[in-house]
Formats: C-alpha cells, sequence, structure tokens
C-alpha cells in the first residue's frame, strides 16, 4: 500500500511523534520557476505499507509541501516513468524505488473503499487485458443526516444515476467519460507505459496554468481530465466501471460547500467533454460513434445550464 500526503501534522496533546522521523529528500513539484523545488519524506514498513509525506522546504510556512492533488498524482507518475525507461531519479524517487507494483489506486481523503474492492478492480483488468482505468461506485455515507436529509437524497439519487446510468453506459464501449477521483484504478504499464507515458506525464504536469481553460482542466477537474487524457492517447484501450466495487464518501452538508462543488463539477464536464468531442478515435457503438454520444452529453449539460436556475447560479460563482 503506497500513501502520499501533503504534509504531517502531530495531534494535540502529543509532544513528539511516536515513529522515526527520516531526513527530508529532494523532489521536483508542479509549479513554476523556485516553486517546483520540494522536499518529501519516507516512512516504510516491513508489511508492505508506505507513506510518502510531502513537508515542503525548510522556509515554507503556509501548507507547507502541498502543491494540490494533481501534484500528488504527478509524482507517482513521474517515478514510475523514470522506473520504466531506466531515467535519473531525484533522491526521493531513488527512496521508494523498490516498493512499486504494475497497479495504482487513487483513493481520495475522505473516502472508504469496501475490503474487497481493490480486489474486485484488479480481477476486472486481470481479466480483460485491454482495459487500462477502472472505477467503482461511490455511495453517500451521511443521507440519513435530518438536517439535510431532502438534500442528500437529490444527492443519493445523482450519485446512483451518475454511476449505474451514465458510467454503465459508457463502459458498455470501454469510453468511461470520468474515472472517478474517489476510488479508481489505473494501469501503469502493458508492456509500453501507459498512465506513466512521455505523452500523459508531459500534459498534465503543465506547470504554465495561465488561461481560465487551463485552470478548470488542470485545477478544477483533475480527475476527469486525466481519463480525457488517456483516452486521447490510447484509443485502443478500454476504460470502465464496475458496480461491484463499492467506496463511501461524504456529501457537503453546508450550501455553499455543495454550490462549489457544483461549479467545479459543470464547468469541468463542460470543458472535458469539449475536448473529447474534437477526438476521431472513439470507438463505434450500436451503429453510432462515440463522438455522438459525448455531443449529446454535452449538449444535455449545457441545456441543463440554460434552463435550470439553481445551475446558472453554480457556474456564476466562478
Amino acid at each position: 500500500m503506497f500513501f502520499i500526503c501533503d504534509g504531517n501534522i502531530i495531534g494535540s496533546g502529543n509532544d513528539r511523534r511516536r515513529f522515526p522521523d527520516p531526513e527530508p529528500l529532494l523532489f521536483k513539484s508542479v509549479g513554476e520557476g523556485s516553486k517546483q523545488l520540494n522536499y518529501g519524506k519516507v516512512y516504510s514498513s516491513l508489511y508492505g505499507y508506505m507513506v510518502v509525506v510531502k513537508v515542503g522546504k525548510p522556509s515554507a510556512r503556509t501548507k507547507p509541501g502541498n502543491h494540490g492533488k494533481r501534484d500528488l498524482q504527478i509524482l507517482l507518475m513521474h517515478y514510475l516513468n523514470r522506473v520504466h525507461f531506466d531515467a535519473p531519479m531525484t533522491p526521493l524517487e531513488l527512496e521508494i524505488y523498490h516498493q512499486m507494483r504494475n497497479y495504482i489506486s487513487m483513493v481520495d481523503a475522505g473516502t472508504t473503499v469496501e475490503p474487497d474492492s481493490l480486489n474486485r478492480l484488479v480481477a476486472c483488468c486481470a481479466d480483460d487485458s485491454s482495459i487500462i482505468g477502472i472505477c467503482g461506485e461511490t455511495k453517500l455515507d451521511n443521507e440519513q443526516m435530518s438536517c439535510v436529509r431532502f438534500r442528500n437524497n437529490c444527492q443519493v439519487y445523482e450519485y446512483y444515476i451518475s454511476h449505474h446510468l451514465a458510467k454503465g453506459f459508457e463502459s458498455l464501449s470501454g469510453s468511461v467519460t470520468c474515472l472517478s477521483g474517489c476510488s479508481s484504478l489505473w494501469t501503469a504499464d502493458k508492456g509500453r507505459p501507459i498512465i506513466i507515458s512521455n505523452r500523459i506525464i508531459d500534459e498534465y504536469s503543465e506547470p504554465n496554468v495561465d488561461t481560465l481553460d487551463k485552470k478548470i482542466l488542470l485545477s478544477l477537474g483533475e480527475a476527469r481530465f486525466l481519463t480525457t487524457l488517456m483516452m486521447k492517447h490510447f484509443p485502443t484501450y478500454k476504460m470502465k466501471f464496475s458496480p461491484d466495487a463499492i467506496a463511501h464518501t461524504i456529501s457537503p452538508h453546508r450550501w455553499s460547500i455543495l454550490l462549489s462543488q457544483r461549479r467545479r463539477w459543470i464547468n469541468s464536464t463542460v470543458h472535458n467533454l469539449c475536448e473529447l468531442i474534437f477526438l476521431p478515435e472513439l470507438c463505434d457503438f450500436c451503429c453510432f460513434s462515440m463522438r455522438f454520444f459525448v455531443f449529446i452529453d454535452l449538449l444535455g449539460t449545457t441545456v441543463l445550464f440554460k434552463i435550470l436556475p439553481a445551475t446558472a447560479v453554480y457556474a456564476s460563482l466562478s
């Protein structure tokens, strides 16, 4: 098991950590200029667990080492890329060299995964060698909170149809357009690099986020954009959905958080669908090109944006 954390916190009432504190090691983060310089510590055990904690430069004071979710993924992808191509490594990457495996499981903080979920995702990949990315179903843990029961029940319904109808239909053709950031599994290598390929890493680690389009793709919807890149560069492989692999998360309990979440999701959906609609290599399904279904999805999202006041409020907050 491999974990990457943005920072190291000593709990209240504790005056010291209860494990050896290794030396911080240099590595390269997403950023411009001197912001790319970062440090991390590697904690490992005899039981197959490894934790990499990004601690930042000694001079950092605010959120040391924290460069966002994309930086966590790029750290792992850069490492596996250098392993595959036998390229020079940073001191941090050298420290974790002997611990990696072929599959990369990504789980958001605050998400709990059922004990058999990872086995089910790996089993799907082992059964079908053309799968390079797969996600499971995400359910809500706080749907019965009385103060927000109506809002949460609406979200339970939305989560269900987005997985079993949208992702379920896309999975028939192996073209799931968004592998959930809550819980997903990626293939690192299939005789040639996949998620660790130079093309994926170069685009996904773009440091100059200087336009609104780049900000939405790289900062507001990382999981969907990573899926878009995989479909762009590996159109002959499959992106699938498995309803048997279940993860649990917490829905927003305040309107302000819910509106912020929906603003990110809607903007990310529109921009990524615009990227996908111009990909000629998308597969065909039932006499229709997958580009046709992407267009219908984009049209539905746009119409929803124009006719529903709530959706307009979400976007207006951006």
